[in-house]
């Protein structure tokens, strides 16, 4: 089920009747071959037969412009493409706008790609925090032989 389209329309005359209408726009048709090109006088151009789709679009929606020369109106367009909507008063002329409908997202997969698991992230740190670890044992082990070193007197005894 598509969302609804809630469409917005101002600078209308006051309690005007307007009609508003969707229309399919024209796409290049699929065509087997490159199209024909034609030469004119201007140069080379290239042409492209045009086709309307086949689609089911809304009827026509009649609102009334409320006093401040506003209307809303909600609509479902089911089909994806571009829908020309065209609202038209008898009093204020006709206002067009192009919508979109774009196809809903694929929905992610409901069991997870990695057996359960959680995914691994980032790097491991048990290597460099190893010898961190050992760095300090060996710089604390220097530390201690050369304070015993010293006090036994050292290199320069002078005892």
């Amino acid at each position: 089920m598509s969302e609804p389209l809630t469409l917005l329309g101002n600078n209308w005359e006051p309690g005007e009747t307007v009609v508003i209408t969707f229309g399919a726009l024209p796409v290049a048709a699929r065509m087997p071959a490159p199209p024909p090109v034609r030469v004119g006088p201007g140069g080379a151009g290239a042409m492209a037969p045009a086709a309307l789709p086949a689609r089911q679009l809304p009827g026509p929606l009649t609102v009334t412009a409320e006093p401040d020369g506003t209307f809303e109106a909600s609509v479902i367009i089911e089909e994806v493409g571009s829908v020309l909507v065209t609202a038209t008063g008898a009093e204020s002329g006709t206002a067009t706008l192009v919508v979109t409908v774009l196809p809903r997202p694929t929905q992610p997969p409901t069991s997870p790609p990695h057996d359960g698991d959680l995914p691994v992230t980032g790097t491991s740190l048990g290597g460099p925090i190893a010898v961190g670890a050992i760095a300090v044992v060996i710089g604390a082990l220097l530390v201690l032989l050369t304070v015993a070193w010293r006090r036994r007197g050292g290199a320069n005894s002078s005892h």
